[in-house]
């Protein structure tokens, strides 16, 4: 594709390349994308996928299943790796997916706030039909000083940091005393007082200084097969960290509203070649 839209030249709408980046498919939060209240509800927290995009999901495995798929990364939120579940019921080899930090969403509404992803890997294991790795995942918390539940509170850098921390704080212990009702009625407060004033809680330079730390882990890891285009390697995300990462526009600016006609907006389920 031409860069006549702006679209960076880095871009390639195909599979070709070694670095594949795929959205996760359509999720609950995504389905409900008519109602303005969606951003601050609790109960869609960490959304799973719609029906429709479950459908997404498993559409795309005739085209995974035809390409030599070394390693899978995936985004800690239960959207992305559902839709890397899905995708891959079919495919012809092993499969591990290494859940990773650095590629979840930007932290934008109630979301990006998860409820309990002690359930999650639960559910996504090395035990399960597709083998999830949380190893590096559980690295990251290690040299984080916040609890696993509250990993996306690393990437909050629009928020006033007693505010941040003071917020942790509060919902660590409800969570950590089971007060679940409390704990999400505090979520939904804490997300429709601040919407309004911040409409994000992570800045897109800040998301784009994540991309760039995860493209130099994947320089590094793959340093020794790095021009070998048929292994690929496939990347489980998210709309607004993969569009700021292919867009010729230059993220000076916390305001997406003033950019926004010069990002490719990529869809759900959605599968494209980033050069690395």
């Amino acid at each position: 594709m031409s860069t006549e839209n702006n679209i960076s030249s880095k871009f390639i709408p195909d599979l070709s390349g070694k670095f594949l980046f795929m959205r996760h498919s359509e999720s609950i939060f995504n389905k409900k994308r008519e109602d303005p209240t969606r951003v601050y509800n609790p109960d869609l927290c960490d959304a799973h996928l719609s029906e429709e995009g479950i459908a997404q999901s498993k559409s795309r495995q005739e085209d995974l299943n035809k390409l030599k798929i070394k390693k899978v990364f995936v985004s800690p939120y239960y959207r992305a790796l559902e839709t890397m579940t899905y995708a891959f019921e079919s495919y012809p080899g092993n499969i591990i997916a290494i859940v990773h930090p650095k590629i979840s969403e930007v932290v934008c509404c109630g979301n990006d706030f998860i409820i309990d992803i002690k359930k999650t890997k639960e559910k996504f294991n090395m035990n399960s039909k597709i083998k999830v790795d949380w190893s590096l995942f559980d690295e990251f918390i290690k040299k984080s000083k916040y609890d696993e539940n509250f990993f996306y509170f690393e990437n909050i850098n629009l928020l006033d940091e007693k505010i941040k921390e003071e917020e942790y704080l509060k919902l660590k212990s409800l969570f950590d005393n089971g007060y679940m009702g409390e704990y999400k009625k505090e979520i939904g407060k804490f997300l429709k007082e601040n919407y309004e004033h911040y409409k994000k809680y992570e800045s897109f330079k800040h998301s784009n200084e994540r991309f760039e730390q995860f493209k130099n882990f994947l320089k590094n890891e793959f340093k020794d097969s790095f021009n070998d285009k048929d292994k690929k390697i496939l990347c489980v995300s998210h709309s607004a960290l993969i569009n700021a990462a292919i867009s010729s526009v230059p993220f000076l600016k916390d305001e997406i509203e003033e950019n926004a006609e010069n990002l490719y907006q990529i869809k759900n389920a959605e599968i494209i070649s980033i050069i690395i």
